[in-house]
């Protein structure tokens, strides 16, 4: 790899990809922004197929952006940022047509700041240059930053003693599987369920999946035999595509061999039919693991140039997760339960029907004593205790008032 280019990439659906490099999107929205803040890194784009329409939203949207950050400038002014800006899109345009879901590494951005743009959280493209198409190359894929091919890097050099840090809860859920259970059977089927409700709650998978099936309850599962062929979890997307997902409860310090991936890799690879009786093949491998290090060498030389395409998630990325694992170790993957509220008509009920069993001659009796009644001279107690009540209601003035 020549030395000018960044050490790292990120994967971008298209048509995000070709907007980012060719200045058209000015902003990289990101959950994770302090990541990806301050950084260089190369743009990969994924093997997701886009649409021209999307690409149309998408000009239509960052042109609003334009209209109103140019708002305040000189009719001049506007009408140069206006042109670069079509330019712009016009290039993008282009690009998108040749790249589209091409799964390649095409250009390289600089970053600023984790910041707040139209409600949600990402960082500014300050920087963005479009590499020549003869300096294109194939990328490995992934969520998150990467490596990019050709960096030697070994995670095996690093050594941490981490036996007296602190455990996080989704550690110690991993520790419960381990002393519970009576075989490694047992608590592997544990991690997988532990990794169904995962995937059916957490936000970067729960909105883009439908279905998420154990292997055991996917319907096509006959079709590979039936027994356990490498592949533990099943996704469907919204889109109607599906996942192949692999679950692997290790041990932190442990490096995973080729001979693991192997027969997921090939089962994976296999067509099946769909509920409809149409051939179709799995879109997108995911493995969940619970190592620091992940793969060694071979592992990862085996993983490269993957069709479809691979994708990790380690031990750190599961414990920094957006949710709540104690939740799901108990078996629940849905929102907050609320409290139901009591409606107003029920609350009053039971007064009502008290005021309505009054007798008329009982209710002009007492209506006629406090008439009558002189009223009562306060004492110093009360006159004080008046008098502390109101203080208190001047200064908690700011309190809402409380609803039943």
């Amino acid at each position: 790899m020549p030395q000018d280019k960044p050490l790292q990439y990120f994967v971008v659906r298209s048509p995000f990809a070709q907007l980012i490099v060719t200045g058209v999107k000015k902003f990289e929205f990101r959950t994770n922004a302090k990541t990806f803040a301050n950084k260089r890194l190369a743009v990969a784009i994924s093997q997701y197929n886009a649409t021209d329409s999307d690409l149309e939203k998408e000009f239509e949207y960052w042109q609003k952006q334009l209209t109103k950050s140019i708002k305040k400038q000189s009719a001049s002014e506007q009408e140069s940022a206006q042109e670069t800006f079509q330019k712009a899109c016009r290039k993008a345009k282009a690009l998108f047509g040749k790249t589209n879901g091409s799964g390649m590494i095409i250009g390289e951005v600089e970053t600023g700041d984790a910041m707040e743009f139209d409600g949600d959280f990402g960082v500014h493209i300050l920087n963005f240059k479009l590499w020549p198409e003869s300096e294109w190359m194939k990328s490995p894929g992934g969520l998150g930053i990467r490596y990019m091919p050709g960096v030697e890097h070994e995670t095996r050099e690093v050594k941490m003693d981490y036996s007296n840090a602190y455990k996080s809860t989704f550690t110690r859920i991993l520790d419960k599987y381990c002393q519970d259970s009576v075989s490694q059977k047992q608590k592997g089927y544990k991690f997988e369920l532990l990794m169904q409700r995962y995937l059916q709650t957490d936000p970067i998978f729960a909105n883009s999946l439908s279905n998420v099936w154990l292997w055991e309850e996917f319907f096509a599962k006959d079709q590979f035999g039936g027994k356990d062929v490498g592949i533990d979890l099943v996704a469907e997307t919204t889109g109607g595509n599906f996942w192949a997902i692999q679950c692997k409860c290790y041990k932190a310090g442990t490096i995973i061999d080729k001979p693991a991936v192997d027969t997921f890799l090939a089962t994976s690879g296999k067509i099946f039919k769909d509920k409809d009786g149409n051939k179709v093949h799995f879109a997108y491998r995911l493995w969940l693991d619970t190592t620091e290090h992940g793969f060694n060498r071979e592992a990862l030389n085996s993983l490269e140039n993957q069709d479809p395409e691979f994708h990790r998630i380690g031990l750190l990325e599961l414990e920094n997760s957006m949710v709540d694992w104690e939740r799901l170790d108990k078996g629940s993957v849905a929102k907050m339960p609320r409290c139901k509220r009591k409606s107003p008509a029920t609350t009053r009920k039971k007064p009502l029907q008290r005021f309505m069993n009054i007798s008329r001659t009982n209710l002009m009796s007492a209506v006629s004593s406090l008439w009558r009644a002189e009223p009562e001279k306060p004492t110093l107690r009360s006159a004080s205790l008046r008098r502390k009540l109101t203080t208190r209601e001047q200064s908690c003035s700011w309190f809402p008032p409380l609803r039943f």
